[in-house]
């Protein structure tokens, strides 16, 4: 990271915090002189002793010999045998830094909930390194529930004032990139077309009836537009086809009854109304498939431009 770069970060993660600062205190969640300091000095102080653990033989000794004691009292239960060290460049350091320091029981209760806060950030992010390529269905679902969760502890009673308002910092940045998203279709359209997931999705995170609505038309458009084209001769009207000799030259019998063929009409399963009437499936079926690609190749055949 080059200085430029350091500078900007720390600009815009005063300009943040300064605004939930300022947010929270209009809902009477302030946060004291003393709360702030005991804040700052949170990770010069765990930082610091992972550190000593590690770099000095003596005092690794004592901890190490604490560690077997508080277990032998079952004071503890872990597998772990030492803290943490912060490493700035490593994903998730922060909440591997705390979490060590709260499991072993030698912070209070803001390094408690400051660790349940960062866990947060750390499941999602163990999930996208996966060798597996996350789709961007999955992406802005793990996003939506991630600025959910930083909600709660927003708005949560029971939460330290200095956790509440640094919930509120991260509220703000998850809001503002996802509201980037409205700029390009394709992340709505993305869940839409997900088998598990399509309007539901919106209506189990409580969106407004305008902006499903919305995003419904949005889809529609967009598969009136661009997908139709492949389902053209399965949306066929329905047609008679003579099958009393007419079309080979035969004389045809007037009083006998022609069968009508019956095809697919608009109204058919290869259409995205039909595809969005229906129920999503379950997230477990849709894995048991193989997943949502794999799905989709599985219904080509019967519905070819939804596919």
């Amino acid at each position: 990271m080059n200085n430029h770069q350091e500078l900007h970060d720390t600009h815009t993660a005063r300009s943040i915090r300064g605004k939930a600062v300022a947010h929270m205190a209009e809902l009477v969640v302030v946060i004291s002189k003393r709360d702030n300091r005991q804040a700052l000095g949170i990770f010069p102080k765990v930082t610091g002793l992972a550190r000593k653990v590690h770099d000095s033989g003596s005092v690794a000794s004592v901890f190490n010999g604490l560690v077997d004691t508080a277990k032998a009292a079952g004071k503890i239960k872990t597998d772990k045998t030492t803290l943490d060290r912060r490493c700035p460049t490593r994903w998730n350091a922060d909440f591997d830094c705390l979490y060590a320091h709260s499991i072993f029981k030698i912070a209070g209760d803001l390094v408690d909930e400051l660790s349940d806060v960062l866990s947060l950030f750390d499941e999602m992010t163990l999930h996208f390194s996966q060798s597996e390529t996350p789709l961007i269905s999955d992406s802005i679902g793990a996003l939506e529930d991630l600025l959910t969760s930083l909600r709660n502890v927003r708005d949560d009673d029971e939460t330290s004032d200095v956790v509440r308002v640094a919930a509120c910092a991260g509220v703000m940045v998850a809001e503002k990139y996802i509201s980037l998203t409205d700029e390009c279709e394709v992340y709505s359209i993305a869940i839409v077309m997900s088998p598990d997931k399509k309007l539901d999705w919106f209506r189990s995170r409580k969106w407004k009836d305008e902006d499903i609505e919305r995003i419904k038309n949005l889809a529609i458009d967009r598969w009136e537009e661009s997908y139709k084209a492949f389902s053209k001769a399965s949306t066929a009207p329905a047609t008679s086809e003579p099958s009393n000799g007419a079309s080979t030259g035969e004389r045809r019998n007037r009083w006998k009854v022609v069968p009508t063929k019956i095809t697919t009409t608009p109204n058919g399963p290869d259409r995205i109304q039909a595809y969005l009437a229906e129920p999503p499936i379950s997230t477990s079926s849709l894995a048991a498939l193989g997943g949502p690609i794999s799905y989709c190749f599985l219904q080509e055949e019967s519905t070819p431009s939804l596919a």
